[in-house]
């Protein structure tokens, strides 16, 4: 632990300082993941506040399986998100279309024109479509229509874009890693790099009535991250901090 402590300070908190800290109390973090982190560099244990996200918001109609023919990635188009994981299940399995959609900054539209190509070289590109920086009309309208997100990402600190999908009715088939786990309950639902296909293979052989029970089960899952739960946690916290430095001083 002292060595992990000893590495952060000589070399990570120069290049990410928002991970240090100043008082104890007033602090929270995003994720369990993430707490433990903090904790491996710091030393100290910071109460878990998930990002508030409404609920409310997102929802499905039960049964709509006849119009969800998509698998989507859905967050930043970065490299080490790893959108182009989506190309090895395009290639496996052609009765599905697939959607590229997320946040595509100036700095990073190369990379997107080379995934463009790199679908093209395969052989793909009829099966797939990009998205880059939607609108939340048009997040909601993907959304609708996909059947399988999957989030290759390995070590997300938590991950709001899988907690939106699944709202939406998406089967969540995420990274076994990170944050994910706290968001995806369903060890078979998570892979590793070695069983990426081999998993995705067995969740596309489940019936719609198979489905709609997991799919029923994770969305009550995922209330524990509504926005409702987490401003009362944040106002809870506020609370005890306040009461604590006016014992201070």
């Amino acid at each position: 632990m002292r060595m992990l402590r000893a590495g952060y300070q000589r070399v990570l908190s120069k290049r990410w300082p928002a991970y240090e800290y100043h008082r104890q109390d007033c602090y929270v973090i995003n994720s369990r993941y993430t707490a433990g982190l903090f904790y491996q560099a710091h030393g100290v244990e910071l109460p878990v506040v998930y990002p508030p996200i409404n609920l409310e918001e997102w929802h499905f109609d039960p049964g709509d399986w006849s119009q969800r023919d998509c698998v989507t990635f859905f967050s930043r188009i970065v490299d080490y998100k790893r959108p182009n994981w989506i190309f090895r299940l395009a290639k496996v399995y052609p009765q599905w279309h697939y959607l590229i959609m997320g946040g595509v900054p100036p700095h990073r539209i190369p990379y997107l024109r080379s995934l463009q190509a790199q679908a093209e070289r395969m052989g793909i590109a009829h099966r797939v479509s990009f998205l880059p920086n939607p609108s939340y009309a048009e997040v909601k309208e993907a959304l609708a229509r996909t059947r399988f997100y999957v989030f290759p990402a390995v070590n997300e600190h938590f991950g709001m874009t899988t907690v939106e999908a699944i709202a939406m009715g998406a089967i969540p088939f995420v990274h076994d890693s990170g944050g994910q786990r706290e968001i995806v309950p369903l060890d078979w639902l998570r892979f590793s790099d070695e069983t990426f296909v081999e998993r995705f293979d067995g969740i596309t052989l489940m019936s719609q009535d198979e489905l709609e029970c997991v799919r029923q089960g994770i969305r009550s899952h995922i209330n524990q991250f509504s926005e409702t739960i987490a401003v009362g946690k944040l106002l809870e916290f506020m609370d005890r901090s306040e009461e604590a430095a006016w014992v201070e001083n």
